[in-house]
């Protein structure tokens, strides 16, 4: 099956975050499937001339918000998150709330909430595994324009200790041990996936492809 970009993605204007965390291979590897070479950010000024930014996953909380704070990444993606269009994957979604318990340190505060390790669930500490996600029809009248209604029949990848509890910017969830937990959010242009879009195959990569093709 052929996978076509929409013909709004200009080149050079997907970022990935890389500041030595993160799951960068697989992503750089989604996006040049579908015939996009990203730029990685690694300083502040890196960010000048994109329209999207990806922040991966796999790491510690901590340790990723100590290295944006120390290279001042962390105010120069709260500014780009005025203007341009931001996904955050797994570690990286995460990183978008406002305190996480790993680490106990503050994150970018970009969405409302906080993220939990799966103990506080008095469940196994870790999800790991292929999930689909449903639907979280409270707060929203609008659809994530990422997640197509065609994509709930699937399944996605997951693999992580901490978790963001159902909340404002919800927009799917899914089922882990008879709990739900935020699977995917989205307020104004910030959007975040806690499964892996990037490991999941067609499907994840369709989520990629509808986040860089927002304009």
């Amino acid at each position: 099956m052929h996978e076509v970009v929409s013909s709004s993605v200009r080149p050079n204007s997907i970022g990935i975050l890389h500041v030595g965390i993160g799951n960068i291979a697989a992503i750089t590897g989604s996006l040049r499937r579908l015939a996009v070479k990203p730029v990685y950010v690694e300083r502040p000024i890196d960010l000048h001339g994109l329209t999207h930014l990806i922040l991966p996953g796999v790491g510690n909380m901590n340790e990723l918000m100590l290295r944006l704070r120390s290279t001042k990444l962390d105010k120069a993606i709260m500014d780009f998150s005025s203007h341009g269009f931001i996904l955050g994957i797994c570690l990286g979604f995460q990183a978008l709330y406002q305190y996480s318990d790993e680490g106990s340190c503050d994150c970018l505060g970009l969405l409302e909430g906080v993220v939990v390790p799966f103990s506080s669930y008095g469940q196994s500490s870790t999800n790991i595994g292929w999930s689909k996600i449903e639907s979280f029809p409270s707060t929203h009248s609008h659809k994530s324009p990422i997640l197509a209604n065609s994509v709930l029949a699937h399944t996605f990848y997951f693999t992580h200790s901490f978790c963001v509890p159902v909340c404002s910017s919800t927009t799917h969830i899914v089922r882990v041990a008879n709990r739900h937990i935020t699977a995917a959010s989205n307020h104004a242009n910030i959007y975040g996936t806690q499964f892996h879009p990037e490991l999941s195959h067609i499907h994840g990569r369709s989520v990629i492809q509808a986040f860089i093709s927002l304009s």
